[in-house]
């Protein structure tokens, strides 16, 4: 990976996230080289992780029972713990949309953002819905 596209990687994540993540999806290996060189430090925490989800094991199996409340505790604590699996922050977001607590819902999307996970391409699917979500959220509590 050259200097140059280095850079425009690294502008399109400062300045325009949405067409960065696009990108992420229509040019995946480049995009994955370039994380790979943009954000080591993260690719080093995947190889030395064993990855242990009992918390969205738990939260799906409380998605089956219709516990909502019980599931947004389960993810609000794997959010707390910084789970670097979108998922986790996907759904609570979409879950305290259903019950009305939109401040919350763009609390947990912007934690997202404020994370290194969504600038990493293998998440860029999801990233891109959390960031459409944010951007309605956004609006929604301007009114």
């Amino acid at each position: 990976m050259d200097a140059k596209s280095l850079e425009k990687i690294e502008l399109e994540i400062a300045i325009d996230r949405e067409r960065y993540l696009i990108n992420c999806k229509k040019h995946y290996s480049e995009y994955v080289a370039a994380a790979q060189t943009l954000f080591p430090h993260y690719y080093k925490l995947i190889e030395d992780r064993t990855y242990d989800t009992p918390l969205v094991d738990e939260s799906i199996r409380l998605k089956i029972n219709g516990d909502v409340s019980g599931e947004i505790k389960v993810l609000q604590k794997a959010v707390d713990m910084k789970y670097d699996i979108p998922y986790v922050y996907e759904r609570l977001a979409i879950l305290y949309g259903k019950v009305k607590q939109y401040e919350a819902a763009q609390t947990v999307c912007k934690l997202w953002f404020d994370s290194i996970y969504w600038k990493i391409p293998n998440m860029s699917t999801t990233s891109l819905r959390l960031l459409k979500r944010l951007e309605k959220l956004n609006r929604r509590l301007e009114k």
